[in-house]
């Protein structure tokens, strides 16, 4: 894996975090990253939110362009509602979050820590988790950190 350069260090443990629409609709922010936070060894790196342009969304989910829920992913994050963006740091991060968040298809989920009652339609999931590779990303969501704050984090 590649570390990220910006402004800021942040190495191959990173991942970024984003809370869809409907997670701030339904007033479920907090409790996630409640749940984040208890995770051993993620610290939080940066939280933002944000309205996506379409353009950015289009290079940020290229990878599923081609399955069957692309479309309807993009009309629904590119909604011109809000989305609350985190980035987070720590061991295996990418792992850890992906195993709180589980199966993001409801239709698969079972005695996950976000089913049932925090998980909708595949194409509206609350949640969303990805590895940091370019720093473009990052920078979409947060632009530039102030050094100091983060390195007793890293």
């Amino acid at each position: 894996m590649q570390a990220i350069r910006t402004s800021f260090k942040v190495t191959s443990i990173s991942t970024l975090e984003q809370i869809a629409p409907d997670g701030l609709r339904r007033r479920l922010c907090g409790r996630i990253l409640s749940m984040l936070e208890e995770v051993e060894s993620l610290r939080l790196l940066a939280l933002k939110v944000l309205i996506p342009r379409h353009e950015v969304l289009e290079a940020h989910y290229h990878e599923h362009k081609d399955k069957p829920f692309y479309s309807d992913l993009m009309a629904y994050v590119g909604s011109g509602d809000p989305v609350l963006a985190s980035a987070w740091i720590g061991t295996e991060a990418v792992q850890k979050t992906r195993d709180l968040i589980g199966c993001t298809d409801p239709a698969l989920a079972q005695e996950e820590p976000f089913a049932p009652n925090l998980l909708c339609p595949r194409e509206k999931t609350l949640f969303m988790a990805q590895t940091l590779l370019k720093a473009e990303k990052m920078k979409w969501h947060y632009g530039s950190l102030n050094r100091n704050w983060y390195q007793g984090i890293v």
